[in-house]
């Protein structure tokens, strides 16, 4: 068996050709890795553009919808509306368009307040997006006022109000003003709308906003929605191009580097190696022992570099003195830097994001997830981390869920839909969800759910809704109630300025009524309230012609409707007959209660002294009926009227919960 020494001076010449052909091997290698690494953080600084473009793109819709939702749009006050946008700081190229829906202009913040407006059709399919309850952000197109601008769109339906389109409008150089803290170097940036035209370029912007972009690019456009491929620039120049569309706006983002100017080190590695060869060639007997260990040796500290790389720890490279191999370690140490830099930006938004964000295997468990989806279930995201999707969310939910990711499975695309979730105390959370798949080589792997917590806004719908039909049911009593009066007041047989007073008499009681219910927001008011508001409409200040007393009642607002009314009915007979028609006539409003149970019954008593003397009338008119019959059928009450020699009296006795309602 030969010794490695004397089969490295026999073999001294062949190891010549073997270190040219590893040093050409390792070049291979590292110019690979260097257009890898290229290709990510181009493709990582296209994913970027879009997000800090989106990020503005939603403020904007932000701002819409909280004007959108504000009462100066419910009011139509487009004034105020005026006023309130020109106060928003989007900047000298943004401004708010309000219009209808047959383009008429409302508002206009791009011309001085008070201007004429400019009239013309709106986008032809700006409302078919908006009539489907979605937000729009619009292709570049042609304004009135701008030749070119960019939009995002949408809808207000204020109640009783025809539907208006808000719009935040801008210039493309916008665009720029976005953009100016993102740092590309000598790469062409340039933002292409849906229809695959240019609408802002960081280089001859004025020249190429409104071209299309080049003929490889939207033909890629069609079939992918990121990508990295060799292209030409507009100029003509070869680039390495890399491009992403965003989901939000449907705009791509696309950023190219001359191929020029991606250099690979070492490139003058292949002359020098054939000059090694020949020196190698002659002196390789004498040293060839040596050079074996100084290669071993290199190798195996590239390999540990290597190694380490894998494992997913920084490598520990010192140089060796090989150039070959030092070029290789330091090619891996800065792409190892660069891939680590990327993940960390993209772990930090991940982390720092108030959406929430987790990931999920093909069965649907969870393998990762942000700070703010773990807080939003009250766990740590080592505790949701393993955890069944299912653990969270209704078994209804779940089967729906199940269904959207199979038709994803099928036929790719994302989804967007509400859930309820589950949170550790058992209570539930709306979540508005959009889920897409993840993919490895080409294959599903998982999917990703991003989401927001829209469980205030949830509530807020139902609180609107209850409110909406609360409001209908006491508009429908009170129409009645106004019906009613209005049937007895004009039945005829008096002159008809006497019956507009009646009506217009009992109507006030009625509004009285209303203005203590509304006072206490049509919860519950005082039975001493509803008594010294009637008495005191009619008496004034002069406290001495009635008396109250009794315990604190609280009556809801059918009762309190129901005794305002009859209270006003013995008010206008006392000053046309009774106690009140003469100067020493009083009036005494007793009430009390007895029994002690769960329900006691309220006794309560009108009386009247110092009247003329008072006798039965021959018939009873609408409002002793309606004292006698109405309290007795909205109070379950037992009313008595006793025309006494002194004056009226009128007995009431009433249980106290008949007198919630």
């Amino acid at each position: 068996m030969r010794s490695v020494r004397n089969y490295l001076v026999t073999a001294s010449i062949m190891l010549v050709a073997l270190v040219v052909a590893a040093a050409l091997l390792i070049l291979s290698q590292v110019e690979s890795a260097s257009q890898r690494q290229a290709e990510q953080q181009l493709l990582a600084t296209t994913r970027a553009l879009s997000l800090v473009v989106d990020g503005e793109l939603k403020r904007y819709e932000s701002i819409l919808t909280a004007l959108a939702t504000s009462s100066e749009v419910s009011q139509q006050d487009w004034k105020r509306v005026d006023a309130r946008a020109r106060q928003l700081g989007l900047g000298p190229d943004a401004w708010l368009l309000v219009s209808d829906r047959s383009g008429r202009q409302l508002v206009n913040t791009a011309l001085p307040a008070g201007a004429a407006l400019p009239a013309g059709p709106p986008p032809e399919d700006m409302w078919r997006e908006l009539d489907r309850g979605r937000s729009r952000v619009c292709n570049l197109s042609e304004g009135l006022i701008e030749r070119q601008i960019l939009c995002v769109d949408i809808a207000s339906r204020a109640s009783g109000s025809p539907p208006v389109a808000l719009s935040i409008i801008m210039r493309p150089a916008q665009l720029e003003r976005i953009l100016k803290d993102q740092r590309v170097g000598r790469a062409y940036t340039t933002v292409i709308d849906r229809t695959g035209r240019i609408i802002w370029r960081n280089r001859d912007a004025d020249r190429w906003i409104g071209k299309p972009a080049t003929k490889d690019i939207r033909a890629a456009l069609r079939t992918r929605s990121e990508s990295v491929q060799q292209s030409k620039s507009l100029e003509g120049t070869p680039t390495l191009a890399a491009f992403s569309r965003s989901a939000y706006s449907g705009w791509t983002f696309l950023v190219a580097v001359p191929r020029a100017d991606l250099g690979v080190q070492g490139t003058g590695l292949l002359s020098l190696s054939a000059g090694s060869a020949v020196l190698l060639i002659i002196m390789g007997a004498l040293v060839g022992l040596f050079t074996a260990r100084q290669v071993t040796r290199a190798t195996k500290r590239l390999a540990l570099s290597a190694a380490q790389i894998e494992r997913g720890a920084s490598p520990d490279f010192a140089r060796t003195g090989l150039a070959e191999i030092d070029a290789a370690g330091l090619a891996l140490q800065s792409a190892f830097n660069a891939r680590k830099s990327t993940e960390e930006r993209y772990r930090l938004i991940f982390e720092q994001t108030s959406d929430l964000i987790l990931t999920a295997d093909l069965d649907q468990i969870i393998t990762d997830c942000n700070h703010s989806a773990a807080a939003a279930v009250g766990l740590s995201r080592e505790e949701v981390i393993g955890k069944r999707i299912a653990d969270f969310i209704s078994e209804s939910d779940y089967t729906r869920t199940t269904g959207m990711l199979q038709r994803k499975l099928d036929a790719g695309g994302t989804t967007k839909y509400d859930v309820q979730v589950r949170n550790k105390a058992g209570a539930w959370l709306f979540w508005e969800i959009n889920s897409g798949l993840l993919f490895q080589d080409g294959a599903p792997i998982g999917l990703h759910v991003v989401g927001r917590d829209v469980t205030e806004r949830k509530k807020a719908e139902t609180r609107q809704q209850l409110l909406i039909d609360e409001l209908n049911h006491r508009v429908k009593n009170t129409l009645a109630i106004v019906q009613a009066l209005a049937q007895q007041s004009f039945k005829g047989g008096r002159p008809p300025a006497e019956e507009r007073a009646t009506f217009e008499a009992r109507l006030s009681a009625l509004a009285a009524a209303h203005n203590l219910l509304t006072n206490a927001a049509w919860e519950s008011v005082s039975l001493s309230q509803v008594v010294e508001t009637a008495m005191a409409t009619v008496c004034g200040t002069e406290l001495r012609r009635y008396h109250i007393a009794g315990p604190e009642v609280r009556l809801g607002p059918q009762a309190a409707v129901s005794f305002a009314l009859a209270l006003h009915e013995l008010c206008t007979n006392a000053i046309k007959y009774g106690a009140l028609s003469n100067d020493s006539g009083t009036i005494s409003i007793r009430w009390h209660l007895e029994g002690s149970g769960d329900d006691p019954e309220l006794l309560l008593v009108w009386t009247e002294k110092g009247g003329p003397a008072v006798q039965a009338p021959p018939k009873r008119g609408f409002g002793t009926r309606m004292i006698e019959r109405a309290l007795a059928s909205d109070l379950n009450a037992r009313v008595q009227i006793s025309f006494e020699e002194h004056g009226v009296v009128c007995s009431l006795s009433a249980p106290v919960s008949s007198m919630s309602a």
